[in-house]
């Protein structure tokens, strides 16, 4: 299944998918939700002791990338630009709060 659309607000991305779903997740969980090895390891190795440059809820996202046929690539005020959510995760997320 693949994207149609991606919005971006300043607080909610919305993707409208092939079959009709539309998911939503919070611009402030994109960060502590990204699957990417370099996101986790930062805050595994830092533990509580880790303080990003922004809070979560001031996080921006500044645009989404589609890569291959597969995942989507959202780019981060904080310089974040690496975190691939595949379609699949996206999906499991929509509506997480963390």
């Amino acid at each position: 299944m693949f994207p149609e659309k991606v919005s971006i607000n300043e607080n909610t991305t919305t993707i409208d998918w092939q079959d009709g779903r539309i998911s939503k997740t919070k611009n402030a969980n994109m960060r502590p939700l990204c699957p990417y090895a370099s996101c986790r390891a930062k805050a595994e190795k830092f533990g509580k002791n880790y303080i990003p440059i922004y809070s979560n809820e001031e996080i921006a996202l500044e645009r989404s990338e589609q890569v291959g046929n597969y995942a989507l690539k959202f780019i981060l005020n904080d310089g974040l630009g690496t975190g691939i959510y595949e379609f699949n995760y996206l999906l499991q997320i929509d509506g997480l709060d963390t």
